[in-house]
C-alpha cells in the first residue's frame, strides 16, 4: 500500500471517527460511505464494459439531515471496484 493510499484512508477514518458519536435520528446527520466504481458499465445488452482506471472514489453521504434529499458531503479519490478483488473499506461500530 503506497503512502497516498494510507493518507487517504487516514483522512477518511478521521472524518468517520469524528462523526461516530452522533446518534442516528430524524433531522440529525447520519453518514454512509459509498464506493464509486467509474470503470464498470453495462451496455444495452447487459454486457460488462471495463473502462480505464483512475476515476474511482469513496463518497461520504449525509442521509439523516434530510432523508428525502441525501447530500454528498465529501469525496475522496480511492481505487475501488465492484467486480474484482475486494478493495472496499468496511467500517463497523
Amino acid at each position: 500500500m503506497n503512502a497516498s493510499r494510507i493518507a487517504v484512508a487516514a483522512v477518511l477514518l478521521s472524518m468517520i471517527a469524528a462523526c461516530s458519536h452522533m446518534a442516528p435520528s430524524a433531522g440529525k446527520r447520519e453518514l454512509i460511505v459509498v464506493g464509486i466504481d467509474e470503470k464498470a458499465s453495462f451496455d444495452a445488452a447487459g454486457v460488462l464494459n471495463q473502462g480505464a482506471p483512475g476515476k474511482d472514489a469513496v463518497a461520504i453521504v449525509d442521509i439523516g439531515t434530510d432523508p428525502l434529499a441525501p447530500r454528498i458531503v465529501g469525496t475522496l479519490p480511492l481505487m475501488n471496484t465492484v467486480i474484482g478483488p475486494p478493495t472496499n473499506l468496511a467500517i463497523t461500530p
